[in-house]
């Protein structure tokens, strides 16, 4: 029978199985060294809200090169990123002999080559230190921290 009925009749959508279930970051607010490699699925409204002076790096021209505005955006929790952020936890709660909150670190030095991602381990830092409720004070473009600011 000509045309075959697979060719007339209206295509149902497949879904495809995940190959990689794992691969996206299910508790937020447990991160731990088993979740390198992972990504954070963020809606696009939570990354401006999150970054409203904007994201480091090239964070934002990457995002225009995805043409959906309402597909959310993956970010890879990369080694250093889990590093930080589970120092930074240790040391949310530290107080000092009086007992009021002090955090005796100094900072955190970040050191690489162009593209190795600085600048995307900042965005997930912000990001989540904004979600932990702490003061967040950042310039993502160096050189107008440098002309402008300073």
């Amino acid at each position: 029978q000509w045309p075959p009925p697979a060719l007339v009749e209206p295509a149902q959508p497949v879904a495809n199985e995940v190959k990689r279930p794992n691969l996206w970051l299910t508790d937020e607010t447990a991160v731990g060294s088993e979740d390198i490699g992972r990504f954070l699925k963020l809606p696009r409204d939570d990354l401006l809200e999150l970054l409203p002076e904007g994201p480091c790096g090239e964070l934002a021209r990457d995002l225009t090169l995805v043409p959906s505005r309402t597909r959310p955006v993956g970010l890879m929790l990369r080694k250093l990123a889990v590093e930080l952020i589970m120092q930074l936890s240790e040391l949310r709660d530290a107080t000092n002999t009086k007992g009021e909150k002090r955090i005796r670190k100094a900072g955190f030095l970040l050191d690489g080559k162009r593209g190795v991602g600085k600048s995307q381990v900042l965005n997930m830092i912000a990001m989540w230190a904004r979600r932990n409720d702490w003061l967040v004070v950042m310039e993502p473009v160096a050189g107008r921290y440098r002309t402008e600011i300073a």
